[in-house]
């Protein structure tokens, strides 16, 4: 079971969707594939391989071929609060 306590930190402060927040902890909890992660993170296995690509462009997992990388949850987070933070100054201007 994956941690709701977790996933609603995620989508509140970090602006993930709710299939982003739970895909990415199936990934840090050690599944490896999009079929493991669909089933884990309760995805529907048609919208699992968009989920993994929007993480990527978000900075939470790095992709290589059929390899998902997941990065450490302090460095995801780093590299999210950069984006959020780079929006939100573009939106100022």
């Amino acid at each position: 079971m994956l941690d709701r306590d977790a996933e609603d930190t995620l989508v509140k402060w970090f602006k993930l969707t709710s299939y982003e927040a739970r895909a990415y902890l199936a990934l840090l909890s050690g599944c490896k594939t999009p079929r493991e992660v669909a089933k884990r993170a309760k995805i529907p296995y048609t919208r699992v391989y968009d989920v993994i690509r929007s993480l990527e462009s978000k900075g939470f997992v790095m992709l290589g071929g059929d390899e998902i990388s997941v990065l450490k949850p302090e460095n995801a987070l780093l590299n999210r609060i950069i984006q959020l933070d780079t929006a939100y100054e573009e939106e100022r201007r």
